[in-house]
């Protein structure tokens, strides 16, 4: 029998109340009132969700694990603690919901311990791990809103913080031996550690992943330095490895690593760059400056980084424009950090919110911040990236607007040319395109998201061979990463080379088992296999993790029906219909079953089906159930417009027309559209038929007679 451990140390505030976890306290003006272990961890958990409702059961397991209590501990607990703040009457600051559970409703601001000593070094264990896993899951909870957090994060920061760097005691270090102990100009390779986050909390992680992100894309511009992948450097680092282990696994020389400690209004910052093979120090610095400053701070590292190891290298620095928002408001670059750790880390539905509320945060603050704009405009080209996160003509519009505001203010800004090289290879214009990207590889040669997006445009293109080269190239910069290894499982996937792509997903997994989009793709492998309760216990795993996905929940709920498992089936649906409120998206999943199975309403039907998200995405298709549900001459033309919307890519001719362009991300409407033309006995379009036949010359058998099978089993069929 297992008890969860109690809170240890820790300070928050819930509006004027100061808690301490530490010394299980809340107190309030002169006033100080001690409380159970049991009731400061239940409001630790509440607090850690704040503004969202925490089930019973939740907070049963959180707090008392699997021990046998009696059944109203939980509630004289929470009894307890409105008494302590004086809400036992209103009940409005610990709210009850009937049949669900409790929510805290007010702000939490969480603070520092400030009777920690902010210059020691060991980490204070302040969460077990479970509470940590905890506070992950309230971050995650969070979807179509501003979040706590960064609430939070600047209510802690606050207005000015000392920004202070030194090295365990030591000063400058000699460096006069160092270029003797280089290998060739060419192949000195460095790798950026993550900043440990001293203090436990996520607010100053956000800060911590930030800072770095941005001294490895200023140090990507230096020729003769190979800086290392990121997601290989992490992994090693939060395996606890030995600073001389990592070296040897990433094959590099010099190494960056650090810390970050929060202590009262200040963040504490500890970095050093280290000689791997004598393990030896060879710059350490110490600096006091403002938060105001931070941005120039990060700048001297990485110059402080290029002096040291290449000293006559190249640096293709670009224009600073981008960045002069960061050193006019503070406020506005630490919103833009906070959006690059969601950038970094997100992996279920909720990054992309998440992302977007503080790149919009930092634009509000300060709207000439190129960089942001940026960013914005990527996750915007990105919105059916994890998820169908907004209607598409509105997030083209949207990134649109941003790329042109980004470009305005910086030429050169990268995320910029990259969301038009998305946007360009989703319309076809494949010349734009490989211009954007090669702008890109201009300034960082070694950018892995230009080389997976050169993958994505050539099997756009239909050039698989030249999709796997690319893919390769990426994999080659960064072997670890979970989404460069998940693209070139699907470049594999079109390939047929079935066995390949698990292995990629594998790979990803072993790294990162909670980045959903490696389920979603082994349920894909195994559904075309016909392995259908694979697919299915793919995506059962996948909606653990991520159950807020209505793409993901929808094609689990295809995936039981497909298996005839109907309750199954209609329990996921029913749940893609909640996650789309009052929409005709969730009338139509609302009655997926009966519609598929019942020969009426198809003028409703079908409607519906021309107003939905998801007719036609990565992971399935109802462009079948639109043909089945056309039967008269009145629906006809309506179908085929929406049919062919997706097919009329690449530019417009001398005429005024665009041609069909049929590629892996279309074929299905294209199949579809033939199909229809052939039920109402209409010309057949000779063009469209000649694209698809070579099309399907390159394609594996087991895909084509897996759509063959869905198309010919669709419902309605006569």
């Amino acid at each position: 029998m297992t008890e969860t451990p109690s809170v240890t140390t820790g300070y928050f505030q819930i509006d004027h109340y100061l808690v301490d976890m530490g010394d299980n306290t809340i107190s309030v003006e002169q006033q100080c009132l001690h409380i159970e272990p049991k009731a400061m961890h239940v409001l630790y958990v509440l607090a850690c969700h704040a503004g969202e409702t925490v089930s019973r059961e939740q907070l049963m397991q959180e707090v008392w694990g699997d021990r046998v209590v009696v059944e109203d501990a939980l509630t004289r607990t929470i009894s307890k603690l409105r008494t302590a703040f004086g809400d036992n009457k209103a009940k409005q600051l610990i709210q009850t919901i009937p049949k669900k559970g409790y929510r805290l409703k007010s702000t939490v601001q969480w603070q520092p311990d400030a009777q920690e000593d902010p210059k020691a070094t060991a980490l204070p264990s302040s969460k077990n791990a479970q509470e940590e896993r905890v506070e992950d899951k309230s971050i995650f909870a969070l979807r179509h809103r501003k979040t706590l957090a960064v609430g939070s994060f600047f209510a802690l920061v606050g207005s000015v913080i000392v920004v202070y760097l030194m090295l365990f005691l030591g000063t400058e270090k000699d460096t006069s031996n160092l270029k003797s102990s280089l290998a060739e100009p060419t192949s000195i390779s460095l790798a950026l550690l993550p900043l440990k986050n001293l203090t436990g909390d996520k607010q100053a992680g956000y800060l911590a992943d930030g800072i770095l992100e941005e001294i490895a894309g200023t140090l990507a511009n230096t020729s003769m330095l190979n800086v290392k992948s990121r997601y290989a450097t992490y992994i090693y680092a939060r395996q606890n490895k030995q600073l001389e282990e990592i070296a040897r696994l990433l094959n590099t020389q010099f190494l960056l690593e650090g810390s970050v400690r929060e202590s009262g209004d200040q963040y504490l910052i500890v970095v050093r760059l280290i000689d791997a093979e004598s393990e030896r120090t060879i710059w350490s610095s110490r600096y006091e400056n403002s938060m105001s400053q931070l941005y120039d701070i990060q700048e001297d590292i990485a110059d402080k980084i290029r002096q040291l190891l290449v000293p006559d290298s190249d640096n293709r620095q670009n224009d600073n424009t981008s960045n002069i928002a960061a050193r006019q408001d503070v406020v506005a670059y630490q919103h833009y950090l906070k959006g690059l750790y969601w950038l970094m880390h997100g992996k279920t539905s909720q990054w992309f919110y998440l992302a977007e509320d503080a790149f919009l945060d930092a634009i509000e603050r300060d709207p000439m911040f190129a960089a942001a704009h940026g960013r914005l405009a990527y996750i915007y080209a990105r919105h059916d990236y994890h998820d169908v996160y907004m209607d598409k003509d509105l997030a083209t519009e949207k990134a649109i607007a941003s790329i042109d505001q980004a470009l305005t203010l910086d030429p050169n800004e990268i995320n910029a040319h990259l969301a038009r090289a998305i946007l360009a290879t989703t319309t076809g214009e494949f010349e734009l395109a490989e211009q954007s990207l090669n702008l890109v590889l201009t300034q960082q040669r070694q950018h892995t998201t230009a080389l997976y997006l050169f993958s994505e445009m050539a099997l756009a293109k239909n050039d698989f061979s030249g999709a796997l080269n690319y893919a390769e190239q990426a994999l080659k910069l960064d072997p670890l990463s979970p989404w460069i290894n998940v693209n070139l499982a699907i470049i594999h996937y079109w390939k047929g080379d079935y066995e390949a792509a698990l292995a990629a997903l594998d790979t990803a997994i072993s790294v990162d088992a909670e980045y959903t989009w490696a389920w979603v793709w082994r349920a894909k492998i195994f559904q075309v296999q016909g392995k259908t309760n694979n697919a299915i216990a793919s995506m059962e795993t996948c909606l653990e993790l991520d159950p807020d996905s209505a793409i993901n929940s929808a094609w689990l709920g295809i995936l039981y029906f497909e298996a005839n498992q109907k309750e199954l089936a209609n329990r996921w649906l029913k749940h893609t219909a909640s996650l789309y409120g009052d929409t005709d998206d969730a009338r139509f999943f609302n009655g997926f079953t009966r519609f598929a199975e019942q020969r009426h309403n198809t003028d409703i039907v079908q409607r519906l089906l021309s107003q939905l998200t998801l007719l036609d995405n990565p992971l399935f298709s109802l462009t079948h159930m639109l043909v089945s549900l056309t039967t008269q001459e009145s629906q006809l033309s309506g179908a085929q417009e929406l049919l062919k919307k997706e097919l009329l890519l690449g530019p417009v001719n001398v005429d005024g027309e665009q041609s069909f362009f049929i590629n892996v991300h279309n074929l299905k409407r294209a199949k579809a559209l033939v199909k229809l033309a052939a039920k109402f006995n209409l010309p057949k379009n000779e063009t469209l038929v000649a694209q698809i036949q070579a099309l399907e010359e390159q394609l594996p058998n087991a895909f084509i007679a897996q759509t063959e099978r869905s198309i010919n089993s669709a419902p309605y069929d006569d």
